[in-house]
Parts: C-alpha cells; sequence; structure tokens
C-alpha cells in the first residue's frame, strides 16, 4: 500500500520538500511517502518538444539527492491533465520511444496513462487528451485492445512498450536498482542500473546518424573482459576496435554486462 501525493512544480529543490522526512524542509511534514514526479516530467516534455535535449534529464536526475526516498516517486510522461507525450512529440515515434524507454529503465515507480502504450496522440484540451481508449465500448469503430483493431504504428509502439515492461519484470536492476548517470556529450547520454550482481547499462543516441559513443570514462563500470548483450534483440554486441559504441540514429540501447 502506497499513497502518492500530487505537487505539480517541477523544481526538485521545491517538491523533495513534501517528501515524507524531507532532508530540505524543516517544521513541515506532509507524511506522504510518495510524490509525483513533475520534475523528471518536465524533462519529457521539453525534450519531447523539442525545447532541450538529453542533458536535461541528466540534471533532472542529478538533483536526486535532494530527496528522502528517490525511488519512492511516481515517474511519468504524461497524464489525464497534460498533453500526450506523441501529441508532445509532434508524432516523431523515435523521440518517444526514447521516451518511454528512460521511464521504464530509470529510478522511480513508472505510470503509463492508459492509452500512451500504443501512442495514442492527443493534447490542447481535456476532452482530446481523456478521449475513451478504442474499444472500450461496444458501438466503437475498432478494438485496440486487440492487435487487428491496431494501427501499425500503434502496434509497434504496443510491442516496443511490451517489451520494455517484460524486460524490467526480469531484470531487478531495472524496477528497482541503483542508477549512476554519466554526462551527456553530443546528444548522447548512458546510465547504468545495478542491483546486486546484476549491472545493466542504458546507451542514447539522440542524433540523427549512427554515432561512435567513447566509453573510456565510464571503465570503472566494466572491463576488457565485459560482454554486452542487447536485451531488446538478445545480441551480442562487439565493441569497435577503439573500444566504443556503436549506436543507431534516434535510439536507445539496453545492454546486459557480464
Amino acid at each position: 500500500f502506497n499513497i502518492v501525493g500530487e505537487v505539480w512544480t517541477g523544481e526538485p529543490a521545491f517538491l523533495a520538500g513534501f517528501q515524507k522526512n524531507s532532508k530540505v524542509r524543516e517544521n513541515f511534514e506532509t507524511n506522504l511517502p510518495a510524490l509525483l514526479d513533475f520534475g523528471l516530467r518536465d524533462s519529457f516534455y521539453r525534450y519531447l518538444s523539442g525545447k532541450a535535449g538529453l542533458y536535461d534529464f541528466y540534471k533532472t536526475f542529478a538533483m536526486d539527492y535532494l530527496y528522502r526516498d528517490i525511488d519512492n516517486l511516481m515517474t511519468f510522461i504524461d497524464n489525464h491533465d497534460i498533453d500526450r507525450g506523441m501529441y508532445i512529440a509532434n508524432g516523431d515515434v523515435d523521440k518517444y520511444k526514447i521516451a518511454l524507454t528512460i521511464l521504464l529503465t530509470s529510478r522511480g515507480i513508472p505510470q503509463i496513462f492508459y492509452g500512451s502504450e500504443i501512442g495514442i496522440n492527443e493534447g490542447d484540451h481535456h476532452g482530446r487528451i481523456r478521449k475513451p481508449f478504442p474499444g472500450g465500448f461496444t458501438n466503437d469503430e475498432r478494438d485496440a485492445f486487440t492487435k487487428e483493431g491496431r494501427a501499425d504504428l500503434e502496434n509497434e509502439i504496443y510491442c516496443f512498450t511490451k517489451k520494455l515492461l517484460e524486460l524490467r519484470k526480469e531484470y531487478k536492476s531495472l524496477s528497482s536498482g541503483k542508477m549512476i548517470q554519466y554526462a551527456p556529450y553530443d546528444e548522447t547520454y548512458v546510465y547504468f542500473k545495478m542491483k546486486d550482481d546484476e549491472k545493466i547499462m542504458i546507451a542514447i543516441n539522440n542524433n540523427d546518424e549512427e554515432y561512435e559513443v567513447e566509453l573510456k570514462r565510464m571503465t570503472s563500470e566494466f572491463n576488457s573482459q565485459s560482454t554486452f548483450e542487447e536485451l531488446q534483440s538478445g545480441e551480442m554486441i562487439s565493441l569497435n576496435e577503439n573500444g566504443n559504441l556503436i549506436l543507431p540514429a534516434k535510439t536507445a540501447r539496453i545492454y546486459l554486462l557480464n
């Protein structure tokens, strides 16, 4: 059982003061164990809308030390009060997939607003944001609860989200592991999730072309004998002759390190 409080501010230094046993606020106690993470939500908005790049996520996560219990924040891209992620991204499915990957592999308790798992693209008015899920009523023209009732793009996003959720369930480092991040460089971003002997690396390329990600500064997280299993495909990945990782354009990849 948990209680989540909504404090609509994207400033972590202010938001952290509303969590139970706050480290930043004295003589004020909400007794709220969990909060909606509007700080991270604002980073999703700025990224998807093109107002900011991956460094915005790094800055938000860098403020995690302010919270008493960082793992007890409810993270989200969209909800019933704000434009849906695909609407904010202007239909850019690659950016939306990157946002979903960050949501489901970073710290916190992720929340997915109904329909966002198929990329419903609505905004600008509460009536459109909250429109019924296709197939929820007997007289609906289609049933998006089924593969046959979804459009090709909706099935693509659904399968992508489903795979992320399966990985999150299978690998405890993704759902409850410690997070270590490295500062983004040239719109590439790498962070790690670790729990017990399990270590996973998330690598993101936000560029419109393939990019060689230099890993030298991250060698404390792995060594020359480490192997990289790309969990979305199950393939073993080799670093290039420079010991660097080649990432395709506009992608987020999840690697199990051994």
